[in-house]
C-alpha cells in the first residue's frame, strides 16, 4: 500500500491515470481508480500477483519495487526468476 501510493505521487500521477494506464498493457488486468486507492487507503489488505504486475507496468518498474517494505530502494536483484514463470516489461 506505501509503495502504491509513494510511486504513484513521485509521479505526480492520479489514481485514474494510474488506472487508465493498467488499461493500456493488453497483457495485464485492468484495475480500476477505487481499487487503487483501497489498496493504498489500507481498506484493501490483499492484493494479487496479476495487480502488482498491472501496476509495475503502470509505473514503469519492477514488480519487486511494489513488494518492498523500502520506500527508496535502489539495489534490486534484476537476476532473481520471473513469479510464475511470467517476465517483466515495462
Amino acid at each position: 500500500a506505501q509503495q502504491v501510493r509513494w510511486q504513484r505521487r513521485m509521479r505526480e500521477m492520479s489514481t485514474q491515470e494510474v488506472a487508465d494506464r493498467t488499461s493500456q498493457n493488453q497483457d495485464e488486468i485492468t484495475l480500476t481508480r477505487s481499487v487503487i486507492a483501497n489498496l493504498e487507503n489500507g481498506r484493501r489488505s490483499y492484493i494479487t500477483m496479476d495487480e502488482v504486475f498491472a501496476l509495475a507496468a503502470a509505473f514503469g518498474i519492477h514488480p519487486s519495487v511494489l513488494l518492498s517494505d523500502e520506500l527508496n530502494r535502489t539495489e534490486i536483484d534484476w537476476t532473481a526468476p520471473p513469479v510464475m514463470g511470467r517476465s517483466f516489461r515495462p
